[in-house]
């Protein structure tokens, strides 16, 4: 049976969320720490069903259930692009956008703008959009879930959610 090591796909992650010649600022991250972030984005893939026909065990390594299809390097980046888009909306979560500080007369304040981040995070969903639009396309995925994902997905991102019970 034909395998993927999540771990294989570490070094894409960390080209895809780095700068060319640059530190990265991803660069104390461990390969575990890496490799957790390539699980969970495959279990999302999988619950998004844009993944399906695969299962992974507890050191990342995806197989074809029953079969021997290894998963193709398109849905391997896409895994590598759910990674990336939760790293991305960590950051956004754990940034602090304005520090003010006062002692007397002095007065110090910094800004940090998340507008850079914010729109990263809209290029990834819309990448992933694009790529949703393909698998409808052109796979037997049905068109009517890949609209309701979408739907979903826009929905939480503009913060209309009198659907959630």
């Amino acid at each position: 049976m034909a395998a993927v090591y999540l771990t294989d796909l570490i070094p894409s992650l960390e080209a895809a969320l780095s700068v060319p010649g640059t530190t990265s600022p991803y660069s104390a991250a461990t390969d575990d720490e890496w490799l957790a972030k390539l699980k969970n984005a495959f279990w999302l893939a999988v619950l998004d069903q844009v993944i399906s026909g695969y299962e992974m065990d507890e050191d990342g390594t995806i197989t074809e259930t029953g079969g021997t299809t290894t998963l193709s390097s398109q849905l391997q980046y896409l895994i590598v692009l759910y990674a990336c888009m939760d790293v991305v909306r960590n950051q956004l979560l754990q940034m602090k956008t304005v520090f003010r500080a006062k002692a007397g007369p002095v007065e110090y304040e910094t800004q940090q703008s998340a507008q850079v981040l914010k729109a990263l995070l809209d290029q990834f969903m819309n990448q992933r959009d694009r790529i949703l639009d393909t698998l409808a396309s052109t796979s037997n995925l049905s068109t009517y879930y890949i609209d309701a994902v979408r739907s979903r997905d826009y929905a939480i991102r503009t913060d209309v959610t009198d659907w959630v019970v």
